[in-house]
């Protein structure tokens, strides 16, 4: 695996990636800066894969023990270790992670076991003036819990709204955020293993549906204007649905293709996507692949 080159950038560091596929969000910018962690560092003995690039190229970057973060001064990670869930702060003056001054979120030998049957996935989010958040896949049961931690606090505490997902239909992914009227509510989306894709909303709102109810592989979401917005891989076809805010009835995002489908190619399969809003624009990216054909990666700019 190679980040994508810019146009200076003739060359750029590779990786051989191991089992386990990508997962968590892979992109974080802070400052100038962008950060991609192509693998995640995991209890099964894949390797952390990270890269760097700060305008003069891509260069790897010594990756964390999980997922990373920005909260718009800071790149945090937060990771499993002796059956707790904990959060790490890059240093830039040392060019490592502080592991030595971690946070523990939540410590419990059941929920976030860490021998080499576990398999834990936790994912943070925060705010430069608010809240940090952190959602985490249970280890071996595969049931989702968050935990919100106010701005410069040592507290975490446990948010209700999650719990089970059913032993036969483990979380496989996860995000999450903080809306713009926090402390009102805050998001947490999961995907399973059934191929649903739920969405909960927390706080002054407390509701939850599915915005598919089957058929989803690789997702994203995000908060903008007012509204939830998710892109899914829905058997091989990109698509988008939105939550606004007040209501809670996910309405499809006409794309570029017939049935709202963002595809290059609708006969091509597109996966792996990711969303963000720059100057009120919606930029999704992605890979499609044609037949056996390599797969490509794919930009949009949608409004």
């Amino acid at each position: 695996v190679a980040p994508c080159p810019v146009n200076d950038d003739a060359t750029a560091p590779t990786a051989s990636l191991t089992n386990t596929a990508v997962r968590g969000p892979r992109g974080q910018t802070l400052g100038g800066t962008s950060y991609a962690l192509a693998q995640m560092k995991d209890q099964q003995g894949d390797a952390g894969i990270a890269f760097v690039n700060s305008g003069a190229g891509w260069a790897s970057f010594t990756a964390p023990l999980g997922t990373m973060f920005a909260d718009g001064t800071r790149l945090s990670t937060v990771y499993a270790e002796n059956n707790s869930v904990k959060i790490a702060r890059y240093d830039p003056s040392l060019t490592s992670w502080s592991y030595a001054d971690a946070g523990i979120i939540v410590t419990d030998p059941v929920l976030f076991s860490t021998d080499t049957a576990s398999d834990p996935l936790p994912i943070g989010v925060g705010s430069p003036t608010n809240a940090t958040v952190v959602v985490a896949r249970t280890s071996k049961s595969g049931d989702i819990r968050a935990f919100i931690n106010p701005r410069n606090t040592t507290t975490w505490n446990a948010m209700g709204g999650l719990g089970s997902n059913g032993a036969t239909d483990r979380v496989i992914e996860a995000r999450t955020g903080i809306t713009a009227n926090y402390p009102g509510s805050g998001y947490t989306t999961f995907s399973s293993v059934s191929g649903r894709l739920r969405v909960i909303v927390y706080g002054d709102v407390n509701n939850s549906t599915d915005m598919w109810s089957s058929g989803v592989a690789g997702f994203d979401t995000v908060y903008h204007a007012d509204a939830l917005w998710s892109v899914a891989s829905l058997n091989g076809q990109l698509v988008i649905k939105v939550i606004p805010y007040g209501t809670f009835t996910p309405t499809v995002f006409s794309g570029p293709q017939v049935g709202g489908v963002l595809n290059n190619d609708p006969s091509c399969t597109a996966d792996f996507p990711e969303m963000a809003f720059v100057n009120e624009k919606v930029f999704v990216a992605w890979a499609e692949q044609c037949g056996s054909n390599p797969w490509k990666m794919y930009f949009r700019m949608l409004k």
